[in-house]
């Protein structure tokens, strides 16, 4: 099963140098089964700068010295230095007496997922930042949706735009086009519909939209 999985895999002996690994551990890493027999993992594939184990790593000698399998996400380098993680799931190997002979490690390249994973919490940072900005500014704020009704408004905008809360609340974006001045309305619909950034205001209302 290790050896046509599309996950890298690897085989070492109970001292963790490395005993046999796959054709994906060769095509991931960049390392020829040559190259990385007799290494030890964390020799070939350490991903940090100082040349100890970074702690997911220092968490796998710890289970592997107690003989103990393990599964857990881990940063590695590659033989060009580029990194890449992967969801490493590592299993003692016994002989007929229970004695522990070394250990088998499947790992899955996730670099993808957590690059998303990091991106989503940029933007989610993001979202907070402006919605806090949005909800504090004494600038009124309007959220519209794709069919170009209110989906959400800050405290300032009712007084602002002249609007009780419970009606603009029901409010489309023409409602709201009698509240601005008409020469910034052009340019402010042309931006909604292109998604750029844009900031129309008047006298009484500052609008901001972003992606």
């Amino acid at each position: 099963i290790v050896e046509h999985t599309s996950n890298l895999g690897m085989v070492t002996d109970r001292n963790l140098r490395i005993t046999w690994v796959n054709a994906a551990f060769t095509r991931i890493t960049g390392y020829t089964a040559e190259e990385a027999i007799g290494k030890t993992a964390n020799e070939l594939l350490n991903a940090t700068q100082e040349g100890g184990p970074s702690p997911a790593a220092q968490a796998i000698l710890d289970a592997q010295k107690e003989g103990k399998p393990i599964r857990i996400e881990v940063l590695n380098r590659k033989k060009d230095g580029t990194l890449f993680w992967s969801d490493t799931d590592i299993q003692p190997i016994l002989d007929i007496r229970s004695q522990l002979t070394g250990f088998v490690e499947i790992g899955v390249d996730i670099t993808e997922q957590k690059d998303m994973f990091q991106r989503m919490q940029g933007q989610a940072k993001e979202l907070e930042r402006l919605a806090n900005v949005a909800r504090f500014t004494r600038n009124a704020v309007v959220i519209v949706d794709t069919q170009w009704q209110v989906a959400w408004f800050n405290g300032a905008a009712p007084s602002i735009l002249g609007v009780a809360p419970e009606a603009l609340q029901h409010f489309n974006l023409d409602d709201i086009q009698r509240n601005f001045h008409a020469r910034h309305f052009d340019s402010l619909q042309q931006a909604m519909l292109t998604g750029a950034p844009h900031t129309a205001s008047t006298s009484r209302v500052e609008l901001e939209l972003a992606d």
